[in-house]
């Protein structure tokens, strides 16, 4: 087998034939001729060392060799096709739009830095941006109205619709006042964190997941969940934990954003709230948008290098 003797021509006819599943019908659309289309299948056949269609008088179907070869050669040329298009972008300037969506708990300093780049490499797109909850962006994103969204995959997304690549990992820093009876201890214990009311994160956010089962678990039944309150705001959150003595649950990357003073420490608690990664997801069958690509490798970079 020389798989390395394989060209795009063989992948197109591959890719053709294995849709059309007709010899004078693939024939046309390659602009050959059906005779020229056999001998280049048979070509092909003898460079793998397979059979990839059985062929009678009335019928073509593709042999499990086909089938792979098949997969894998539609995804080569439609790789192919986004590099074309890509490049065409580039040469043209790409314009157009780019509408993203974000969970609160983003670093908000990567994505603006993100933004920036795809701004210099493409002036003439538009870009907007969202924070929505999780299912809200979810159901845009699959409607067309996001071209990706970002946050932790913590829904049930079907593979076949969308595409998920990890674009850095995320943990959670729980805040106290400086005055806070937590701040002096070296080992704060989850009920001790239960003991005292925190400052929640919106519904859909993992992390609320989490606070939640917590507090059900650790709270004293004489401690009433009243004393929570509920924000979208992280800079509110850290002010509430200033001024009214509360706790409150943030992701790495934005405590290094926020600008915490003196009177604001990290408790030293036995392992964060959450821990995972943040991803990129956008529709598997929306065409290329080199901006959106650009934008993700811009995060996952910066991340990287941060």
């Amino acid at each position: 087998m020389s798989f390395r003797s394989v060209t795009l021509r063989h992948l197109r006819l591959v890719s053709v034939l294995g849709k059309e599943l007709n010899i004078t019908r693939s024939a046309e659309l390659l602009h050959s001729t059906q005779p020229a289309l056999s001998r280049t299948l048979a070509e092909l056949e003898e460079l793998l060392d397979t059979r990839l269609f059985e062929r009678t008088t009335k019928h073509i179907t593709l042999t499990p060799s086909g089938l792979v070869l098949l997969q894998h050669a539609n995804r080569i040329l439609a790789e192919i096709d986004g590099a074309q298009q890509g490049l065409a972008g580039i040469r043209t300037g790409v314009h157009g739009e780019l509408h993203v969506g974000m969970i609160p708990a983003i670093s908000t300093a990567l994505l603006a830095q993100a933004i920036a780049r795809v701004r210099t490499m493409f002036p003439a797109v538009a870009v907007f941006v969202q924070s929505l909850g999780l299912t809200a962006m979810h159901e845009a994103l699959l409607a067309g109205r996001l071209d990706v969204v970002l946050a932790p995959t913590e829904l049930a997304l079907d593979l076949e619709l969308v595409k998920v690549d990890e674009v850095y990992v995320e943990s959670t820093r729980t805040l106290a006042a400086a005055t806070h009876p937590l701040a002096v201890l070296a080992d704060v214990s989850d009920a001790q964190l239960a003991a005292y009311p925190w400052v929640l994160p919106a519904k859909d956010l993992p992390v609320r997941t989490r606070l939640n089962r917590l507090l059900a678990v650790h709270r004293p039944d004489g401690l009433p969940n009243a004393r929570d309150i509920q924000v979208d705001s992280f800079v509110l959150a850290v002010e509430l934990v200033r001024h009214c003595g509360m706790l409150c649950a943030m992701p790495s990357r934005l405590t290094r954003q926020v600008a915490l003073a003196d009177d604001i420490v990290e408790l030293r608690v036995r392992g964060p709230l959450l821990q995972g990664p943040m991803c990129a997801i956008r529709l598997r069958k929306r065409p290329g948008n080199i901006a959106v690509e650009a934008l993700v490798e811009a995060v996952r970079d910066l991340a990287l290098h941060a």
